[in-house]
């Protein structure tokens, strides 16, 4: 029951330096360093964004894709405030914040008319890898 590894336990005690002053602790933030957040950064841009199957011409049995149609058609059909509201629900619980919502807003509107896959694809990316998301309560 010493597990000298972090697969197997945290230390209930860690504290990174920057919440030391705070008192806070968090165990998870063994794990994380530059390189592992890089690498969930890349790994989630190529599961939204280069994994996404409206973009190919074949699929292959071996990879997995995202499915993204319906999203497109809600944009297509509803707009971009109304998928900013069906997001709000799926992936904030209804608490997405007015600063994370202009920010997709924002994301949005470098995109033209016609480039709903990629839209899409880049804001669940920018979803995925938001504090908001993925902070627990």
């Amino acid at each position: 029951m010493k597990s000298p590894s972090v697969f197997n336990f945290y230390r209930p005690d860690y504290q990174p330096v920057y919440l030391r002053s705070d008192g806070l602790v968090a165990p998870e933030l063994q794990i994380a360093n530059d390189s592992t957040i890089t690498g969930i950064m890349n790994k989630h841009f190529a599961d939204l964004v280069w994994n996404a199957a409206e973009g190919k011409t074949s699929l292959s049995p071996k990879l997995l894709y995202v499915y993204i149609k319906n999203d497109m058609n809600h944009l297509k059909n509803y707009g971009i405030e109304s998928l900013l509201d069906q997001y709000n629900v799926l992936y904030f619980a209804g608490s997405m914040s007015h600063e994370t919502r202009q920010a997709l807003l924002d994301l949005s509107a470098y995109f033209i008319d016609n480039q709903d896959r990629q839209r899409v694809s880049y804001l669940l990316y920018m979803i995925a890898i938001s504090p908001e998301f993925n902070l627990q309560y």
